[in-house]
């Protein structure tokens, strides 16, 4: 149909990345959130309750996990000790803030004394930790987590088989104004 356009994971992807380039880091963040939650779904659809409806944080840290953690390794000089320093479960815990309290404020684990967290800009991503290996604070410079995510999520598309189930997972919508245009220079 004319002046319909499906929009799919890539190009979900592709507009992060100009969200990034743009500096527009509301968007950038928001969209890159919500990509551990649409391929988790794929990946981890068996995950789910036993009323077969959908485990998503369990899908949401499963992926993250799989395709993300790699990126915020962290190794401890003094122990053969390698951790993530930003995991599956706090990325999560910004999913939920920023999404749907519009903050980043990770209140969980701030009110449990786990550790701090920051997001900044033009920065680079840094952690803390006490005497016992465990993170007491965290900074991410937000183009770094989108880039991750973005990476991770094209890495996934790459290696899925049945990109059918990557297709399911679009957004249809049509283009009035083209659409007009071309009633409009068709009736003529």
């Amino acid at each position: 149909m004319w002046g319909e356009k499906n929009y799919t994971l890539e190009d979900r992807i592709e507009e992060i990345e100009k969200a990034v380039k743009f500096e527009m880091w509301q968007s950038a963040l928001a969209l890159s959130l919500t990509v551990p939650d649409i391929c988790g779904q794929i990946e981890f659809k068996n995950i789910i309750d036993k009323n077969g409806k959908r485990l998503v944080g369990k899908q949401y840290k499963e992926w993250f996990k799989k395709y993300i953690d790699p990126y915020f390794l962290k190794s401890n000089k003094h122990k053969d000790d390698i951790k993530t320093y930003f995991t599956a479960e706090m990325c999560w815990q910004l999913r939920n803030a920023f999404l749907h309290s519009g903050t980043d404020n990770t209140e969980e684990n701030i009110k449990k004394g786990l550790y701090s967290f920051k997001l900044k800009i033009n920065s680079v991503n840094s952690y803390s930790i006490n005497e016992d290996n465990e993170i007491t604070s965290i900074t991410l410079d937000i183009k770094t987590l989108c880039d991750f995510i973005c990476k991770g999520a094209r890495k996934f598309i790459n290696q899925w088989e049945n990109k059918n189930d990557l297709i399911e997972k679009r957004c249809t919508w049509i283009d009035v104004k083209q659409f007009s245009e071309y009633i409009h220079k068709y009736n003529k």
